[in-house]
């Protein structure tokens, strides 16, 4: 009974926010701020991975360290531009290229 009536509370402010009108620009401007907490948290992720993992990540080779970081790098710009490269008109090559060239480099630092 509790679950019915906590899914009935979800659906009533869902209906609010679906017909009530400025409903659609409240929502917009709660997702934004979602994707904004989620961002902060995926950077202290992270920054905390860094710390917990900085000799490892000394102890690799110039080589590795490098393979490791511009992958890193390949896989943010991925993910920032990923709406762009949807929008264009030939999507599907750089997007695959992107996925490619990230995971061949993934691979070549786990050598």
């Amino acid at each position: 009974m509790r679950a019915a009536r906590n899914i009935a509370i979800i659906a009533v402010i869902a209906a609010a926010f679906a017909f009530l009108p400025g409903g659609g620009s409240t929502v917009n401007v709660i997702l934004a701020i979602l994707g904004m907490v989620f961002a902060v948290l995926i950077g202290l992720f992270a920054a905390r991975l860094y710390r917990e993992h900085r000799f490892t990540l000394d102890s690799l080779t110039d080589l590795q360290r490098i393979v490791l970081y511009s992958s890193i790098g390949l896989a943010a710009l991925d993910f920032v531009a990923w709406q762009r490269l949807l929008s264009s008109v030939d999507y599907a090559d750089p997007r695959r290229s992107l996925a490619a060239a990230r995971t061949a480099a993934l691979r070549r630092a786990a050598l």
